[in-house]
Formats: C-alpha cells, structure tokens, sequence
C-alpha cells in the first residue's frame, strides 16, 4: 500500500486489525491508500497493482479498476480510456504515488 503520510511504498504490511473497521476505513483514517494486486504479472514477471504505472505499445499508462475489471488507460481532459489486459507486452516502470511525472499528459 501507499502510506500517503509518510510518502513511502510499503510492500509488507502489519495491519492492526480494529475490530469493526473495514478495509477502506482503517486505511483512510491512517492516509494509506490500498494498491489491490491485478493477479497478473508483467514481462519481467513483477507483479502489477493498480496504480502501478505501465510501458505498453510504447506508451505510459495507468492500472486501475473499471466496471468490475483491471485493465489500463489515461486520463484525457478528466476522462479515461481504458483498455482491458490482453496479449500486450507490458512492463511495469513506477506508480502514480512515487512517479507521478511518469503519466503526465502532455
């Protein structure tokens, strides 16, 4: 996950469990953002979670979670394309937290 308050990618997390909390408010509350993993794998078989960045067909785009599905897009004047996962050759190269400039439009 994303700890957004100390700005850090934390890749083994010891969660306290608070009993009665979901998911999503035990993270809010801290600012940690969950990066649910894609289940797949890329080139070079690193794992991919949404909000990682990608190379694919030369270009840099964003993993995310659409209409029940992980796929990858960018966004344009505040919408997304978006393209499910298929035969691409795709390499994971950062992720919106650490490497913002990395999907910047231009």
């Amino acid at each position: 996950y994303w700890n957004g308050v100390s700005s850090i990618m934390v890749n083994d997390p010891k969660i306290p469990y608070k009993k009665g909390w979901t998911v999503e408010q035990l993270f809010s509350d801290r600012g940690w953002v969950w990066m649910q993993f894609t289940g797949l794998k890329d080139k070079n078989g690193k794992d991919i979670f949404e909000g990682d960045i990608i190379k694919v067909n030369g270009r840099n785009m964003e993993v995310f979670f659409e209409d029940g599905y992980f796929g990858w897009g960018q966004e344009h004047d505040g919408k997304y394309s978006f393209d499910p996962f298929g035969d691409e050759k795709i390499e994971v190269i950062g992720n919106i937290y650490e490497n913002p400039e990395l999907i910047k439009e231009k």
